[in-house]
């Protein structure tokens, strides 16, 4: 059976686009907190579709360390997450390494919530 991706092409470009937006607007003082809530959203639609990125996650969190918000995580972790979605060798190998140091759940790559 082909590896069919949870992402389609519309929803993998509108994703980079307010990935994009997300990390210029969180430049600002005081917006990138509204930010932040906006792509918790985004990790809330990601998780509903079926995918939990631990890529992602990470470089939410990561957004709130002051030297490295100036960095493009948001759209980063986005595309990671895309990329990982669309390769399944790269997301067994990710989960694979996930699982060789010790992790319980496999949550280095695309974990199936549904």
């Amino acid at each position: 059976m082909e590896h069919q991706p949870k992402i389609s092409t519309v929803e993998a470009f509108i994703m980079i686009i307010i990935g994009i937006i997300a990390d210029i607007l969180s430049i600002f003082p005081g917006i990138n907190i509204l930010v932040g809530i906006s792509m918790a959203g985004m990790m809330f639609y990601l998780k509903n579709k079926g995918i939990m990125s631990i890529v992602n996650l990470i470089a939410y969190i990561a957004e709130y360390i002051p030297l490295l918000s100036i960095l493009p995580l948001y759209s980063a972790g986005l595309i990671a997450t895309i990329i990982i979605d669309r390769n399944p060798k790269l997301s067994a190998a990710v989960e694979k390494a996930a699982l060789a140091k010790g992790v319980k759940t496999p949550v280095g790559g695309l974990k199936k919530t549904a």
